[in-house]
């Protein structure tokens, strides 16, 4: 069983700061770090899961480009097939480190 990671909170801040550096000029509210490992003291899947708003997910392409010289891949629509949100992957050494959901700011 896993025990609770106290450096999610530390780890979940450094890539949210890193994602809004690289993509303040899409975002239209500040990257949310979400899922389980975002609560203290919970036992977690060892994968940060952040979240980004903005007005039209058309600008995914340009985020990929934006995003890739860091480890991070666009999971295609038709891949993903969640119509409501644009997936990307972080992959550090082979594995998955951190997912990024750019959705839709819902006013």
């Amino acid at each position: 069983m896993r025990t609770p990671d106290l450096a999610w909170q530390k780890r979940g801040e450094k890539e949210r700061l890193l994602l809004e550096a690289t993509l303040g000029g899409w975002l239209v509210a500040p990257i949310e770090h979400v899922g389980s490992t975002a609560v203290p003291n919970l036992c977690a899947k060892p994968i940060l899961d952040l979240q980004a708003a903005v007005t039209n997910l058309d600008c995914a392409g340009d985020i990929a480009a934006a995003l890739a010289h860091a480890g991070w891949h666009y999971v295609p629509p038709e891949l993903d097939a969640r119509a409501w949100r644009r997936f990307f992957v972080k992959v550090a050494q082979g594995r998955r480190v951190a997912h990024l959901h750019v959705m839709l700011l819902m006013r």
